[in-house]
């Protein structure tokens, strides 16, 4: 069984999960806006936030809004 790299990343606003974005393969955060690409081929970027936290064992990337 191959165990895949994808991520999720958790977007928090006042200490509250926002939004979850899961299946994430591709990560490229430039100052205060992270784009990323899903193993789906999707493409998007989420603009304000900052990262808080990487989890590389749990596959998490944990966002604050700045």
């Amino acid at each position: 069984m191959v165990d895949l790299c994808e991520t999720t990343i958790v977007v928090y606003h006042k200490n509250k999960e926002k939004k979850r974005i899961e299946n994430v393969a591709k990560l490229r955060i430039d100052n205060n806006t992270i784009t990323y690409s899903t193993i789906l081929g999707e493409k998007a970027r989420i603009a304000g936030v900052r990262v808080e936290e990487i989890d590389f064992i749990g596959h998490k990337v944990l966002v604050k809004t700045a």
